[in-house]
C-alpha cells in the first residue's frame, strides 16, 4: 500500500511530527514548571483530534491522501495553539520560555544535520523543509529578492490565523515561535547565514 505514498507525502509528514515534538517539549516545560498542562491536552484532543505517531503507511488513510494530510496538519497546528493559549490563560507562564523552545528545537534539528546548504536559497528551501506553511499547492511564499548573499520572501496570505482564532489566541505567537526556530536553526548551521524578519513581514536569510 505505501507504493501510492510519494517523496511529498513523508516530506510533509515530517513537518508535522516535528510540530508534534514542539507540543510535547511545551507540555514537557509546563510540567517541570509544575503547571498543570494534562487537561489543556486532552482538551485539545477532544476538540481537534490526536496526535498520530509511527510510520506513515501505517497510519495514512491511503484512499484519501491529500485530505487525511490537511487534517493532520489542522489537527497539530490546532492543538499547538490550543496549548500555548491555556498555558498562558493560566497566568504561571509567558510567552517567552515556549519561544525559546521553539528555538531549542530549531537548535536541535540543526545539530542533526551533517552537513547544510551553503547558497541562500538552498538554506531557503532547507527551512521550508520542517515549517509549515499548508499544502505545496497553496503556494504561501512569494521570493522578493534572491542573489549570492541573500534570499528575501513575504507571505502571501496567513494559514494559521483560524487555527489560533479557534484556539481563543493570537496568531502572532506561532510567528514568534517560528522565527525563533528558524533564527536558532540558520544560528546552527555554521554557514555564516543570518535570519531577520523585518517589521513589514519580509523575511531574510543573508551573509555580509
Amino acid at each position: 500500500m505505501s507504493a501510492f505514498l510519494g517523496k511529498i507525502h513523508y516530506w510533509l509528514y515530517g513537518k508535522i511530527q516535528l510540530h508534534e515534538a514542539l507540543i510535547r517539549e511545551i507540555a514537557t516545560l509546563a510540567r517541570v514548571r509544575e503547571i498543570p498542562v494534562d487537561g489543556i491536552l486532552r482538551e485539545g484532543q477532544e476538540r481537534f483530534g490526536p496526535p498520530v505517531t509511527g510510520p506513515l503507511e501505517e497510519q495514512i488513510d491511503h484512499g484519501n491522501i491529500h485530505g487525511w494530510l490537511q487534517e493532520r496538519i489542522a489537527s497539530v497546528e490546532s492543538r499547538l495553539a490550543h496549548l500555548v493559549t491555556g498555558l498562558l490563560e493560566t497566568g504561571k507562564i509567558t510567552l517567552e520560555p515556549m519561544v525559546a523552545v521553539a528555538g531549542q528545537n530549531g537548535t536541535t534539528e540543526a545539530e542533526k544535520l551533517a552537513d547544510f546548504p551553503t547558497t541562500p536559497q538552498e538554506l531557503f528551501d532547507l527551512v521550508n523543509d520542517y515549517m509549515l506553511d499548508g499544502m505545496p499547492c497553496d503556494r504561501v511564499q512569494e521570493v522578493v529578492a534572491s542573489d549570492a548573499k541573500k534570499i528575501a520572501w513575504r507571505n502571501t496570505t496567513c494559514l494559521h490565523t483560524d487555527y489560533w482564532a479557534a484556539a481563543g489566541g493570537q496568531v502572532q505567537y506561532y510567528y514568534d515561535m517560528k522565527n525563533r526556530w528558524i533564527r536558532e536553526f540558520i544560528n546552527g548551521s555554521g554557514t555564516g547565514f543570518q535570519y531577520r524578519q523585518d517589521a513589514d513581514g519580509t523575511a531574510m536569510i543573508w551573509r555580509d
